[in-house]
């Protein structure tokens, strides 16, 4: 068991989230492991192009605006237990 903090980048304003836009509670290995998989997709899908960097823009959450720099801005907290 582990307890994450999962930014739920575009969908951070659910009332299911925290005040971060975080779903936050306990999982299993197998769904940490998800978690994590989905997290490098995600960071993946929004990675800057070419042109982009040029002009030094980073991947953001498109609802909240957060910057999201690697994985880890978005599977933040991963506390076994």
């Amino acid at each position: 068991m582990a307890y994450v903090e999962f930014h739920m980048v575009g969908y951070c304003k659910r009332s299911d989230c925290d005040e971060y836009g975080n779903a936050c509670g306990f999982v299993c290995a197998h769904h940490r492991d998800a978690l994590e998989y989905t997290a490098q997709c995600t960071m993946a899908e929004m990675e800057p192009t070419v042109l982009g960097r040029l002009f030094n823009r980073v991947a953001r959450c498109p609802t909240c605006k957060r910057m999201l720099l690697s994985e880890s801005d978005i599977l933040q907290a991963v506390v076994s237990v």
